[in-house]
């Protein structure tokens, strides 16, 4: 395999000797690697939007333009508790939750009376987001790559409210707030 980004200047390893020799993996198990990988607290990388966008879209669809990295960094971030403030205000936003059908009833949850419409289908299911048009949409996924996403192609669709839940699901959850 070839590291995309290895800080010691390997060019190039193996599953067999990531196995034996990476210390983050060896003696683990699948579990406890993910734990100890969502426990390290380390910081995104800066240019982590641009990297992780066009892999995490998982849109096919040539009908729909891909948004510039312009238009994904003009989409307004909200924390997890500015959104969870929001919804508490009249009118209160719309929760468009991008994720696939899986990640909304998985372990994550979602929040409670969020519109699911996973980013993939977002292109022919738009229509059913029109009567939103003037309303504050928020998008929400996992960790806030494929809700940038969503929230610049709402943006270009002539929704003028859009914005995106910093951190996604995630953020949602180490901040304790209530899921469904």
């Amino acid at each position: 395999m070839f590291p995309a980004h290895d800080y010691r200047g390997n060019t190039r390893s193996t599953i067999g000797e990531e196995k034996r020799l990476n210390p983050r993996v060896t003696g683990r198990s699948r579990e406890q690697y993910i734990e100890l990988m969502n426990n390290l607290g380390l910081p995104l990388p800066d240019n982590i939007q641009e990297v992780l966008q066009p892999n995490q879209s998982a849109m096919d669809d040539d009908r729909l333009r891909f948004p510039s990295l312009g238009e994904l960094n003009q989409v307004r971030q909200l924390t997890p508790n500015q959104v969870q403030s929001l919804t508490e205000t009249s009118p209160s936003p719309i929760i468009l939750d991008v994720r696939e059908p899986e990640e909304h009833t998985g372990e994550l949850g979602h929040i409670s009376g969020s519109i699911l419409i996973p980013l993939k289908d977002l292109n022919s299911r738009a229509e059913e987001l029109e009567r939103y048009k003037d309303a504050h949409v928020i998008a929400v996924c996992r960790a806030g790559v494929r809700s940038t996403t969503a929230a610049a192609i709402l943006t270009g669709l002539g929704f003028e409210h859009g914005s995106n839940l910093k951190g996604g699901m995630l953020e949602w959850n180490n901040c304790k707030l209530p899921v469904e």
